[in-house]
């Protein structure tokens, strides 16, 4: 039980970044196993600390748990969600090319948009993906790495921005 508490994000119930890192690891694995492509995203709530000045920090909390609960649900059956670090959410996709990144992202971000409107909230979202494809020398690091640096350039960009890196 110690092991298990120690994967999931108290607050959200999903997976945190110790989890999804090792997700991440393995599923590079077997993605060079295959010869298949992956992505990763990183979403990000833009100004989450306007909202939890102006709302409280428990309203925060119960945003957090929206959003959370609108990617788990958004996503195919095997994708990952995790909690990455405050407002910052993690999507691990197996089997996805470049192509079909964006729109499943996109979507994504719409559904928890909406749920927040629903609770009460008006929020945009920012999402930086790395899409990995063979051949590519890459690690996972590198690919998260590149996800992170993709989010930086969506904040960059404009609010509810997403940017998609493919050159993994």
């Amino acid at each position: 039980k110690l092991e298990e508490a120690s994967l999931v994000d108290a607050l959200t119930g999903l997976g945190n970044l110790r989890r999804f890192a090792e997700e991440c690891e393995r599923e590079h694995r077997r993605a060079q196993r295959v010869w298949d492509s992956y992505a990763v995203a990183r979403v990000d709530i833009e100004n989450m600390a306007a909202l939890n000045a102006k709302y409280g920090r428990s309203k925060g909390d119960s945003l957090l748990r929206v959003l959370g609960e609108r990617l788990r649900a958004s996503r195919r059956q095997y994708d990952i969600v995790a909690r990455w670090d405050n407002d910052d959410f993690a999507l691990l996709l197996p089997c996805i090319d470049r192509t079909a990144v964006q729109r499943v992202l996109e979507r994504a971000a719409l559904q928890a948009v909406e749920g927040a409107r629903e609770a009460g909230f008006e929020i945009q979202l920012n999402v930086g993906v790395a899409v990995w494809t063979p051949p590519s020398a890459d690690s996972a690091t590198d690919v998260l790495q590149r996800a992170s640096n993709a989010l930086g350039l969506a904040r960059q960009t404009a609010p509810g921005s997403v940017h998609v890196d493919l050159d993994g």
